[in-house]
C-alpha cells in the first residue's frame, strides 16, 4: 500500500466550520502559519510553514509516521496571480522544505498533483515544464532529489499526457509520458473515468478495440494500459466500489497496435 496525500489549498481540517473566516484566522493567521503575501488567488499557498503544518495534520489524521508521497496540489493555480519568476521561487522554496521533510522521515517522496499544468500548450498561462520543475529540485538537492511523482488527468477524454508533445527535453518536443520516463519521474493518472462520465455511453469502436464487459472496465483499461502511466486512480464513494472484482477481470495491457487503431477511430469519430 502506498499512502499519498496533498496540500496547497486552504481547506478546513474536517467538516466546513460554521464561520470559515474565523476558523482560518484562528488556525493560520493568528498562529503566523500564513503571513501577508503567502496566499495566492485567495485560496492557495506553497509557503513552507503552511506545507509543514499540512504535512503534520495529514500524518495525524492518517495515523502514520511517514507519508509515502506528498503532492503540492495544483500549484499552477498561482500562475494566474504571480509572475512565473516568483512562482518558480515559491516552488523552489517548497521543494527545499519537502527535502527537509524527507530527511526528517515525515515523507518519503514528493511531487505535484496537477490538473492543467502538464496538459496545456507551452503558451498557456498555467503550463508547466516538467524539465524546469525537475531542474529546480536538482538545484535544491542534486541528482538525489526526491521529486519523483506527478499526478495528472489521463482518460479517454483527456489524452494529452500521451498525445500532446508539449514538453521540451534534450532539444526535442515530447509528450508528458516520455518526458517523465527520461527524467525518472513516476506518472499517476487521476480522473481515470472522468468522475464516472466515462463509465457508460462510450462509442462502439472502444468496445471493439478493448473488449471487456462494460464501459467502466474499458475506460479504466485504457488508462492502465497507457505506456508510461504507473497507476490509474479511481475514486471510491461507496464500499461496493472497493469490493468489486473489475480489476481482476481486466486483461493484460493493450498492445501498441490496439492503441493505434483506437486513436485512429477516435479521430474519425
Amino acid at each position: 500500500m502506498v499512502i499519498c496525500t496533498k496540500g496547497g489549498f486552504l481547506t478546513p481540517d474536517g467538516d466546513m466550520p460554521a464561520d470559515a473566516s474565523e476558523y482560518f484566522n484562528h488556525e493560520y493567521v493568528a498562529t503566523q502559519i500564513l503571513r501577508e503575501g503567502d496566499v495566492a488567488a485567495g485560496c492557495h499557498s506553497m509557503a513552507p510553514r503552511f506545507i509543514a503544518d499540512q504535512i503534520d495534520r495529514s500524518r495525524r489524521n492518517l495515523g502514520v509516521e511517514t507519508i509515502d508521497v506528498y503532492y503540492l496540489h495544483n500549484p499552477e493555480t498561482q500562475l494566474g496571480e504571480v509572475p512565473r519568476e516568483m512562482f518558480n521561487s515559491r516552488v523552489r522554496g517548497a521543494f527545499e522544505f519537502l527535502e527537509s521533510a524527507v530527511a526528517a522521515a515525515k515523507i518519503h517522496f514528493y511531487g505535484m498533483a496537477t490538473w492543467n499544468a502538464f496538459r496545456q500548450g507551452e503558451n498557456d498561462q498555467d503550463f508547466l515544464s516538467l524539465a524546469a520543475m525537475e531542474s529546480l529540485a536538482r538545484d535544491v538537492a542534486g541528482g538525489s532529489h526526491h521529486l519523483r511523482f506527478v499526478q495528472l488527468p489521463c482518460n479517454l477524454g483527456m489524452t494529452e499526457a500521451l498525445t500532446r508533445p508539449n514538453q521540451s527535453l534534450d532539444g526535442s518536443r515530447v509528450p508528458m509520458v516520455e518526458a517523465a520516463n527520461k527524467l525518472g519521474i513516476t506518472l499517476v493518472a487521476s480522473a481515470a473515468m472522468l468522475q464516472g462520465k466515462l463509465s457508460r455511453g462510450l462509442p462502439p469502436f472502444v468496445a471493439t478495440a478493448l473488449g471487456l464487459q462494460n464501459d467502466a472496465e474499458r475506460a479504466l483499461q485504457f488508462v492502465r494500459s497507457t505506456p508510461g502511466i504507473t497507476t490509474a486512480l479511481v475514486g471510491m464513494s461507496r464500499v461496493e466500489h472497493v469490493g468489486r472484482k473489475s480489476l481482476a477481470r481486466c486483461r493484460a495491457p493493450a498492445s501498441k497496435d490496439e492503441f493505434s487503431r483506437l486513436f485512429e477511430r477516435g479521430k474519425q469519430a
